[in-house]
């Protein structure tokens, strides 16, 4: 994008779409995850995802500051600081995408509704944990 050009034309456009996208994937990715275990585990799985993403955040964050700081460190301008950062999270993404359609598969969902059956889930007093232990009584 060029430095003179307005910022409606592409910039705002941009930032939108930037700002909604994490969204729809952490979403997506919840569903997957607790779609792919057990009724028990779909608490680990969204922590393991929730997790994941703000580590993934973070360290694309930092590498891209890094970047940023250390063109300017060489006396390069602001601009291309900025623009190696954007490249920087641009390839993240494509190098994301690919590895996405290379190795993830989600086979079809067959249940329907909250199928126990399915899970060898036991309804035994001693399958749950309580406060108050009833044993004795």
């Amino acid at each position: 994008m060029p430095v003179k050009q307005t910022y409606w034309a592409q910039t705002f456009p941009a930032m939108v779409l930037g700002g909604l996208c994490p969204d729809f994937v952490f979403v997506a990715a919840q569903i997957i995850a607790s779609n792919s275990v057990s009724r028990q585990q779909q608490g680990v799985a969204s922590s393991l995802i929730g997790t994941l993403n703000l580590y993934g955040n973070s360290l694309g964050l930092g590498f891209a500051g890094t970047i940023e700081t250390e063109l300017i460190k060489d006396g390069h301008e602001e601009v291309v600081g900025f623009r190696a950062a954007l490249y920087f999270g641009a390839a993240i993404a494509v190098a994301g995408l690919i590895l996405d359609f290379a190795f993830v598969r989600v086979p079809k969902d067959e249940r329907e509704g909250w199928d126990e059956t399915s899970e060898n889930v036991t309804d035994s007093p001693e399958a749950f944990a309580t406060a108050v232990d009833t044993r004795g009584v």
